[in-house]
């Protein structure tokens, strides 16, 4: 089969490229399509290139951003996906004016930030590392004292700032620990805020009232 036929997809080099090759499922995809061929972009720029977007029919790119400059005209790229939730380095009205589809994989960092967040939680709230340090001192009369023992989180108050998908999912994880929820998030309305046991507040309250305070969105 010509080469110039084949629907081709190019993965940037910070770091996307190497993820994706480390994920037996990812590759797997790929390479079941027989007329789909996966290539390494060739640079590490940023901004990606035009010469970059002209050599693929799908850009799945991390970090690099695509500007109205290195979009417009471009002769081949119908798709860019962002290799996360978020297209901020992405120009939107560029893309549209080119006839460039922008996607992202919400669902992919949703989980694992929500765990990552619940991780924190646990370790700071029952000073983990403190007490992993004092025993692997034998410091075990320090270990023991009620200063050192940590917070319980049953019937603490948690401070969600921002509330959208990651938010909802660290909502669920933490849910069973039986404590009060309180967000701030000026885009979340009642209708949805009324699916879940939590309380609306300003940012002033949530920061005066909570025990925990996990920022979920972009500062």
């Amino acid at each position: 089969m010509d080469q110039s036929d084949l629907f081709r997809v190019g993965l940037t080099n910070d770091g996307v490229y190497h993820k994706t090759m480390n994920v037996p499922s990812a590759v797997g995809m790929l390479e079941d399509q027989p007329k789909v061929i996966y290539k390494r972009c060739p640079v590490e720029v940023d901004p990606i290139p035009q010469e970059v977007l002209d050599r693929f029919d799908v850009v799945v790119a991390g970090g690099p951003r695509f500007t109205p400059e290195t979009v417009a005209g471009t002769a081949r790229c119908s798709l860019i996906v962002r290799f996360g939730a978020g297209y901020d380095r992405v120009d939107l009205d560029a893309c549209t004016e080119a006839g460039i589809i922008v996607a992202t994989t919400p669902e992919g960092v949703r989980r694992p930030m929500a765990t990552a967040a619940l991780t924190h939680i646990l370790v700071l709230s029952t000073r983990f590392v403190h007490k992993s340090r004092c025993a692997h001192e034998n410091r075990w009369d320090i270990a023991h004292t009620d200063d050192e023992m940590g917070l319980g989180l049953k019937g603490s108050t948690v401070g969600f700032i921002g509330f959208g998908s990651i938010g909802k999912d660290l909502y669920a994880l933490i849910t069973p620990f039986e404590m009060r929820h309180l967000v701030y998030d000026p885009y979340l309305d009642q209708e949805t805020a009324s699916g879940f046991n939590i309380e609306k507040t300003d940012l002033a309250t949530l920061l005066t009232e909570s025990d925990i305070v996990v920022v979920l969105c972009a500062l």
